[in-house]
């Protein structure tokens, strides 16, 4: 209903549907509101009202903008002023379409889709716009249902890092890139000293949080960009982007001592961690398998080293 006090002249203006139209608007399954040109709310229907808990009472002849629906986007960014896509579509006459969250009177909030149109008058001055909107709840579960089951399938359950598979599908990556541009990347082959004395000693549930303490130590050594693995057992692998030789050391002698500096978590009575770290440069005529093989090997020197230098 329009309030009484509406004025005339907007009503006028905007020559509001007759109960048949308003009737066929509020039957509509999307959320359909209609502002002038200051963003005054002058249509609100049926939908809109369940889908917000605002009436039309409520709502007509206020500003969208002021603290009714206050649309954040999907990184919590309020969008109310500049991107706002119905100030967007009143300022240049573009249609929008984006995903955002709405408030609800009873404060929550609720996924909506939000399509923002202009409004012209017969003689084609913008005169205001209209915004549709539906709960978009079914399809943001979907959405994160299909990713939770693609993390699932690529990352490892014991530790939360990617998998062998989706570390392979990494490799492959990385050599596509380095086809087309040459950017150079590197692999450390990082194994776990002393995990069969660890199980020996204190249970394979030691065993496990020592495989964790290595995976969590990796995570916090180094970058977003970088990948980090669990290849297998007490194996991990690091793909390092955009380093050189000179970097590389430095990485492989960070990750040794990243896990050298760790310990198992209490009540669990154990010294230090101890790993074996190999690293290599990606070369000519490398493959996923050579590569890895070659840092698998420097690994090995290494581990056979500690144990002459014993």
């Amino acid at each position: 209903m329009i309030p009484e006090d509406f004025p005339e002249e907007v009503i006028r203006f905007y020559d509001l549907p007759d109960e048949f139209y308003k009737n066929l608007i509020d039957s509509i399954e999307s959320g359909i509101y209609l502002v002038d040109r200051n963003r005054r709310i002058v249509y609100w229907n049926e939908t809109a009202h369940r889908l917000s808990g605002y009436t039309a009472e409520e709502v007509m002849g206020r500003a969208c903008g002021d603290g009714l629906l206050t649309h954040v986007d999907f990184e919590g960014r309020l969008l109310c002023g500049d991107g706002c896509p119905l100030q967007g579509t009143m300022e240049d006459g573009a249609t929008r379409q984006t995903d955002v969250f709405m408030k609800h009177k009873e404060g929550h909030r609720v996924p909506v889709r939000v399509k923002a149109n202009p409004v012209y008058d017969r003689w084609g001055e913008l005169i205001g716009a209209v915004e549709m909107f539906d709960d978009i709840t079914p399809d943001l579960a979907a959405r994160t249902q299909i990713r939770l089951l693609a993390e699932a399938a690529s990352t490892d359950p014991l530790t939360g890092v990617l998998n062998r598979r989706a570390a392979e599908q990494a490799l492959t990556d990385a050599f596509v890139r380095w086809e087309r541009s040459r950017n150079p990347f590197a692999v450390l082959f990082v194994d776990l000293d002393n995990l069969k004395q660890i199980n020996d000693q204190l249970g394979h549930n030691a065993g496990d949080l020592a495989i964790q303490v290595v995976a969590r130590t990796l995570q916090s050594l180094f970058r977003r960009d970088d990948m980090i693995a669990r290849w297998g057992g007490d194996e991990f692998i690091v793909l390092l982007r955009d380093v050189d030789e000179m970097l590389l050391e430095k990485l492989a002698q960070k990750a040794w001592l990243g896990i050298h500096t760790a310990e198992l978590p209490e009540p669990h009575v154990w010294g230090s961690l101890s790993a074996s770290v190999g690293a290599t440069l990606v070369q000519e005529g490398d493959q996923p398998d050579s590569i890895i093989s070659r840092a698998d090997r420097a690994m090995y020197v290494e581990k056979k080293q500690k144990k002459t230098r014993r």
